[in-house]
């Protein structure tokens, strides 16, 4: 059987691969998941201290993913001065599209390992990815 250890890098570096497949890396896959979860966020700064980025960092990202219309930027209802981010339905059919095939991933992956090993792998795993799904 595969170990915990070896089983979490396997789990990376594949995701990696698929996501980079389509265009994608595991950020814009988590903002996209954040959007879809938690509905429109209020900064740019919230959604990457969600998930590790700085507040430039994450503008970055979702300025790249508004570029191929999955988010969108709105002014705020409460202050027209700020933006809200919101996932667009292009971004949605994206992330069930990576979901489905990360699923398929996962699925394989765990079919390598006992079950002990999947679940302290998945107890391992920090929020934002226990929020992407990857929690059982």
């Amino acid at each position: 059987m595969i170990s915990c250890l070896r089983l979490g890098r396997l789990a990376e570096a594949t995701t990696n691969i698929h996501l980079g497949a389509q265009g994608f890396d595991a950020t814009a896959f988590l903002l996209l998941t954040l959007l879809d979860e938690e509905g429109p966020a209020d900064s740019a700064a919230g959604l990457g201290q969600m998930v590790g980025l700085s507040r430039q960092a994450a503008h970055q990202a979702l300025e790249r993913l508004e570029r191929d219309d999955l988010v969108r930027r709105a002014p705020s209802r409460e202050d027209r001065r700020a933006i809200t981010w919101h996932l667009e339905p292009r971004g949605r059919r994206w992330l069930e599209f990576l979901r489905g095939l990360l699923g398929d991933v996962e699925h394989r992956l765990c079919r390598a390992a006992d079950a002990g090993a999947v679940e302290r792998l998945r107890d391992a795993l920090p929020p934002p990815i226990r929020l992407a799904g990857y929690d059982g």
